[in-house]
């Protein structure tokens, strides 16, 4: 019996380390969960203001991080609306679509989606109202010749000089100002000039400025006046030289000399230049001024009167005012010129013109010659002042010079005198 109870022990204990001995379950390697990077971009790639007509897509400075738009004039920016494209995953404060104040700089901050930020200073400007407000041309085209006035924008003055004869009280002026501005009485309505009228000229801010226009017939203005002469110094004929009337602008022949002797300013002559001389040098002169070669044929028309008057003795194409045989008065102040006043004063300038006596033999060039004789320089640098046989003042410009296909040569001048 012992034996049995020892045998069955030592199964049990046998069994018992069997089962301790059982092999270990494997425990399985955990999957590692993956990182992921949270994006940092936070650019604004679009600032539009698409409210506006047109739209407008402001300016993006990625270096300086400045945004800036300039709308067009009058454009309201306390209430504008903004749209802005921005990276992916990123936001922005304040946001799109939400009206701000922009007459100061707005900053927006960009946030990305792993929460680093970015600030853009937005700008954004009206373009100002322009304040431009000037005459710039002032022309009266239905006159014959067209007219167009001096502007002094400075003086806030308009100057013209009507042909004479015109109708003072139905002139239409044309009339060209600053961009953007509006000008009353308006161009292109019919004004009395007989009187000064004054335009206002509003800018587009509101401001402005008052001209006052200027029209007046005060003096006979004469436009292409053309004067002929011969060809050679040496030999004379009834058709070889012009003569002029101041008052009129007319010309004649030398041949018509006599019955318009009482109404000859001037005499143009060719002697190895082409010049202008009062009658008066006609009788005075003689051979040293050139003219002597046509007393021959003056004296037997039995002239009634040699016509005193003055010209500027010029015979260098360039202004030197107070010497002698320069201009006095540049070509180029033709335009100011234009009143009776005007005329008078400039007869003050530099060497001074106050004389018309018949000792006087003053005569002006008006194309110099070479040594053969042959015109070559034409005197449009300058103007000639002159003094007429009633005392009358005058300038004179010349504008162009060629050759006659019949041989001789012609002049063309404008003239200015005072009624």
């Amino acid at each position: 019996m012992k034996t049995i109870t020892k045998y069955l022990t030592l199964c049990l204990v046998f069994l018992a380390l069997s089962c301790s001995k059982e092999e270990p379950v494997a425990t399985p390697t955990p999957t590692p969960t993956p990182v992921v990077n949270k994006s940092s971009a936070k650019d604004i790639a679009k600032f539009s203001l698409a409210a506006l007509s047109p739209a407008v897509d402001a300016t993006i400075d990625e270096t300086a991080k400045t945004i800036q738009a300039t709308l067009p004039t009058g454009t309201d920016i306390t209430k504008l609306v903004p749209t802005i494209t921005l990276s992916d995953k990123a936001t922005i404060s304040p946001a799109t679509g939400v009206a701000q104040d922009f007459t100061k700089a707005v900053t927006y901050t960009v946030t990305a989606e792993d929460a680093t930020t970015q600030a853009y200073v937005v700008t954004i400007v009206a373009t100002p109202k322009s304040s431009a407000k000037n005459v710039l041309t002032f022309s009266f085209n239905a006159t014959s010749p067209k007219v167009s006035a001096k502007v002094d924008t400075t003086a806030k003055k308009v100057s013209a000089l009507l042909p004479v004869g015109t109708d003072l009280k139905k002139l239409v002026p044309t009339i060209s100002f600053s961009d953007k501005a509006t000008v009353s009485p308006a161009s292109g309505v019919v004004q009395d000039f007989s009187k000064d009228v004054n335009y206002t000229v509003t800018a587009e801010d509101g401001t402005t400025k008052v001209f006052t226009v200027k029209a007046a017939t005060d003096t006979y203005y004469y436009s292409n006046i053309r004067m002929t002469v011969g060809e050679n110094k040496g030999f004379i004929s009834e058709l070889d030289s012009n003569l002029l009337n101041y008052r009129t602008g007319k010309v004649y022949q030398l041949k018509d000399g006599a019955k318009n002797a009482t109404n000859i300013d001037l005499v143009l002559n060719n002697y190895c230049n082409l010049s202008l001389s009062p009658p008066i040098v006609l009788k005075n002169c003689g051979v040293s001024c050139g003219l002597g070669r046509l007393n021959d044929f003056v004296k037997p028309q039995n002239w009634s009167i040699y016509r005193v008057g003055d010209i500027d003795l010029v015979d260098k194409n360039e202004i030197k005012a107070g010497s002698y045989g320069y201009g006095q008065i540049a070509a180029s102040d033709w335009n100011n010129l234009s009143f009776a006043a005007d005329i008078d004063a400039s007869l003050t300038i530099g060497r001074k013109l106050d004389s018309n006596k018949a000792d006087n033999i003053s005569q002006s060039t008006l194309v110099n010659t070479n040594l053969s004789c042959v015109p070559i320089t034409l005197f449009d640098k300058v103007l000639y002042r002159f003094i007429s046989h009633e005392g009358k003042k005058g300038v004179l410009r010349v504008t162009s010079w060629g050759k006659k296909p019949s041989g001789g040569y012609f002049v063309i001048i404008d003239i200015k005198i005072q009624k």
